[in-house]
């Protein structure tokens, strides 16, 4: 926006309070648009992709509304539509 050019930027990781060096080269400018041309995409779908149950969803605080464990499996899945008798 105002002509500067920046060569590269800090990431600070919190656990081990350390930053490290993260270089704005061709390959990482390349990833990036990439990166964005495919969320782009998933985000003009009509659907959303199917969540995948990992050990990090415990503590998630989305986990009620994604419902990984409904996902891992196509007869979970046929038995979230189930009929019931309350």
């Amino acid at each position: 926006m105002f002509g500067f050019r920046i060569p590269s930027g800090l990431i600070y990781h919190a656990a081990s309070a350390k930053r490290d060096e993260v270089v704005f080269d061709p390959q990482l400018r390349d990833l990036t648009l990439d990166t964005l041309d495919a969320l782009r995409a998933t985000l003009a779908r009509a659907a959303a992709p199917s969540a995948v149950l990992t050990p990090r969803c415990d503590g998630c605080s989305l986990r009620g509304v994604c419902l990984p464990e409904a996902t891992t499996s196509p007869s979970r899945r046929a038995r979230l539509f189930e009929p019931r008798d309350y």
